[in-house]
């Protein structure tokens, strides 16, 4: 079995390919609640590698 991390990081690509195909087809409702979700793997795999919740969305967003 794969490592809760790696499973993760799959979930998070699958998310935002997804992502990408609702903003294609204009539904911006869809594309909200999948950003949230992507957030929330986003916050897993931190969780799971340890580091700062916090820290890293900073990071992602500058």
């Amino acid at each position: 079995m794969e490592p809760l991390e790696k499973r993760l990081e799959k979930a998070k690509r699958e998310l935002e390919e997804v992502r990408q195909e609702a903003e294609r087809e204009g539904f911006k409702r869809s594309v909200e609640l999948l950003d949230e979700a992507i957030e929330k793997v986003e916050s897993a795999i931190a969780w799971v590698i340890g580091e700062d919740v916090l820290s890293q969305v900073k990071r992602r967003r500058s």
